[in-house]
């Protein structure tokens, strides 16, 4: 389980605390050589009110459970949409609570389970696509708006669905990336770490939480 946000997070709900424990679905549709592909994942935010500072400032520890989700396309590779947020200055976990309580990203208000917020391509959750599937190495970043780098020159996002749901979490990403269990986080961490900011980084924790 990841944490997604912690100090200060409490002014985005103010006293309203009713949504502490909810589920969430994604829904991406991409066109491809004149045909659409679509893919969805849904995953679940929890929340954790403390009231504990002298001054009885409220924190909202708020952490998301599930898995990447994918989009198979013909004749070209997986596209995969990723628990984190990877867009220029920013990495942590993808918080859908902005789009989907406010006007941020495009997004329209929506309180109840079933109402649909239509959000920009570019608040998506990371995107990514390996070279070969089978290395964790030429997995690669890709923003919203260059697809057709990877997909063709057509290419395109067509529609970005975001709701709250009462469906089951979606599972699979051990089947579709059998090896991931090789990255899973050590306790301890052997020799040097190096970091390349050009360079994505195979990252357990951006699949499965």
């Amino acid at each position: 389980m990841l944490l997604l946000s912690g100090l200060g997070a409490g002014a985005l709900f103010g006293c309203d605390l009713r949504l502490r424990n909810f589920k969430y679905k994604l829904s991406v549709e991409i066109e491809v050589s004149g045909k659409r592909y679509l893919g969805h994942g849904v995953r679940q935010i929890y929340q954790n009110h403390v009231s504990a500072w002298p001054d009885q400032t409220s924190i909202i520890n708020t952490y998301v459970s599930g898995e990447a989700f994918w989009i198979d396309v013909d004749h070209g590779p997986s596209l995969f949409l990723l628990l984190k947020d990877h867009r220029p200055g920013v990495n942590s976990v993808w918080n859908p609570i902005r789009y989907l309580f406010s006007e941020e990203g495009g997004a329209a208000r929506s309180l109840g389970d079933g109402k649909i917020v239509h959000l920009k391509p570019e608040y998506l959750p990371g995107l990514l696509v390996f070279g070969n599937i089978s290395d964790s190495s030429s997995a690669i970043l890709i923003h919203p708006e260059n697809i057709k780098d990877v997909y063709g020159r057509d290419a395109r996002i067509i529609s970005s669905e975001l709701s709250i749901t009462n469906s089951p979490l979606t599972r699979g990403i051990k089947d579709k990336i059998p090896w991931i269990d090789n990255f899973k986080p050590k306790m301890f961490i052997e020799g040097p770490v190096t970091y390349d900011p050009e360079r994505y980084q195979f990252n357990y924790r951006d699949f499965v939480s």
